[in-house]
């Protein structure tokens, strides 16, 4: 039987969801509060304790299914085989996301939780690269090394190159998916 989904449950979601990105806007990540998240999203402090641990499990929770819903567009408009074209598309759903979110994103540069988020973004990416080398070796695509080896490559070299790109952005957006296809390229072929 199919679990039936709580409207409130998701309503309550969207609306931490949407407040918390309303904060950041104009708050570092650092200074909002609990406290601060619950007034302005007009729910109880126990509905928050309710779904997370704390802020930094909301915003977990929140990159998780970020990537959740960019893995399935991507899946759905690519096959996991063609493994190049796959992360790279991966990529660009990920830069099109974060031009969405400039100053959310400044302000995550500029707060001393940054290396905390750095390590939910790269942990996160790793299992999505962990899932998409295996499932590419399941569909036939030989993979050149260890997949754990490859995919902590890969991972560390797009996760720099994307926050290089975010920070300093002396490139185009196509010319930084460009390299990183080519450099996808020469690892995995």
């Amino acid at each position: 039987m199919e679990e039936k989904i709580d409207l409130r449950v998701v309503k309550t979601y969207r609306k931490i969801v949407s407040t918390l990105e309303e904060l950041m806007e104009t708050t570092p990540f650092d200074s909002i509060t609990v406290h601060d998240l619950c007034e302005s999203a007009e729910i109880r402090r126990a509905t928050f304790y309710k779904h997370y641990n704390d802020k930094y499990d909301l915003l977990s929770f929140i990159i998780k299914d970020f990537e959740s819903e960019i893995a399935n567009r991507v899946a759905s408009r690519c096959d996991v085989t063609n493994i190049v074209e796959y992360i790279s598309m991966y990529c660009k759903e990920v830069l099109d996301f974060f031009e969405l979110r400039q100053v959310i994103l400044r302000n995550i540069f500029k707060s001393e939780a940054f290396f905390a988020i750095y390590n939910i973004i790269i942990d996160i990416n790793f299992k999505f690269i962990i899932r998409t080398l295996e499932d590419a070796k399941m569909g036939g695509t030989n993979i050149p090394s260890d997949i754990r080896a490859t995919a902590s490559f890969i991972n560390g070299g797009i996760c720099t190159m994307l926050m290089s790109w975010l920070r300093e952005q002396n490139i185009s957006q196509a010319e930084l998916l460009s390299d990183i296809k080519s450099i996808l390229i020469r690892i995995l072929y």
